[in-house]
């Protein structure tokens, strides 16, 4: 159970790659991926949430000259969800023994995590088309660049531990 989430891992690092087959992609993809891994392994959300990060930053960089597609925008959003869903299960419960209705209920909980990720991009998509921006070539990915960090931003807002505060 401790592997289940190098599976959305290896497909959330491996995205950008496969978009921009380069030595220099595979070699942040692998910092990245390791990232992510260590932090499954180790139960410690801040490696995942930088690992995520960097590669949604390698993303925004592979859609600079590749057109950008709505099949790999939603693969990396849906990964995204997946590492940090997958990974918080397993963190949760490492050590309890999960009966077989309890875990096709998880199951099926990510299940519906994917599909209505894939129905939000398919709209977001179907918008996106109607709508262009004009201006010089370079803006688009400039404003894919400042979107994924602000994204991941966004992200490690939500998975972040606050303390209480003392009083």
């Amino acid at each position: 159970m401790r592997a289940l989430p190098l599976i959305p891992i290896v497909v959330l690092a491996g995205l950008p790659v496969a978009m921009r087959p380069t030595a220099g992609f595979l070699a942040v993809a692998a910092v990245a991926g390791s990232l992510c891994a260590a932090g499954a392994f180790g139960r410690w959300r801040p490696l995942i949430t930088a690992g995520a990060t960097l590669t949604m930053i390698q993303y925004a960089f592979a859609l600079t000259g590749a057109g950008s597609s709505p099949v790999s925008a939603a693969v990396l959003g849906v990964s995204l969800a997946l590492v940090l869903d997958v990974s918080e299960f397993v963190r949760r419960f490492q050590r309890a023994t999960m009966t077989a209705p309890a875990l096709s209920r998880q199951v099926r909980h990510w299940i519906a995590s994917v599909s209505l990720g894939v129905v939000a991009a398919a709209a977001l998509a179907a918008v996106a088309s109607l709508v262009r921006i004009g201006g010089p070539p370079a803006l688009a990915p400039v404003l894919a660049a400042v979107g994924a960090v602000m994204a991941a931003v966004g992200v490690g807002g939500t998975v972040w531990r606050r303390r209480p505060e003392s009083r």
